[in-house]
């Protein structure tokens, strides 16, 4: 079976990488705040072009953790995508009348939809995004590099064969994995001598 296929007892669900798995919702509104209160700080305290640069930075982070906020299932690279379009959307839209029209009945939109164009801040918006996603990517690998819903050698669950087609807990993913471990220690060494 290879990663495209779907796994049997799920049909049309592919196995991925990337589990769909929710996130804790407090620990992304704490996210959020604090990269907002930052991105606050930085864009009235800090001297241009630093605080414009890292303020277009954060702000590409603030969509990106406001997006996992009310939709946790989205994988990284989509959200990531999702994050970027929108911040371009809104840059571009900054070379309109629109913009300006907006910031005459809602001077305070200025914190969302910015005011003045520059392409600079699309190279900005790409660079905020891959940092969030790789951020999340990180979070989401398990510290011993295995992803949270790969085996205990990098496959996928469906080529462990029929354990895999069950849900598995952390103790039955635990105990699988101490199951199939070589009898080889570190470094090649056999733990039998």
């Amino acid at each position: 079976m290879t990663s495209g296929d779907a796994p049997a007892g799920r049909p049309g669900r592919a196995l991925s990488p990337w589990p769909a798995r929710r996130r804790s919702r407090p620990r992304v509104l704490a996210v959020l705040a604090a990269v907002v209160a930052l991105g606050l700080v930085v864009t009235t305290q800090v001297p241009d072009p630093v605080g414009d640069v890292v303020g277009d930075l954060l702000y590409a982070v603030a969509v990106y953790a406001a997006l996992v906020l009310v939709a946790p299932r989205l994988r990284p690279w989509v959200a990531g995508a999702v994050v970027l379009a929108w911040c371009w959307l809104v840059e571009i839209l900054q070379a309109t009348p629109v913009v300006a029209a907006v910031l005459d009945v809602v001077p305070a939109a200025a914190w969302v939809l910015g005011s003045t164009f520059n392409a600079r801040d699309l190279v900005l918006y790409l660079l905020g995004a891959l940092l969030a996603v790789g951020r999340a990517v990180r979070v989401a690998v398990r510290p011993s590099g295995v992803a949270e819903r790969a085996g205990p050698r990098g496959h996928a669950r469906s080529d462990r064969g029929p354990a895999a087609q069950a849900p598995a807990s952390s103790n039955v993913r635990l105990r699988l994995f101490m199951q199939n471990r070589s009898p080889v220690g570190v470094c090649g060494a056999s733990s039998n001598t």
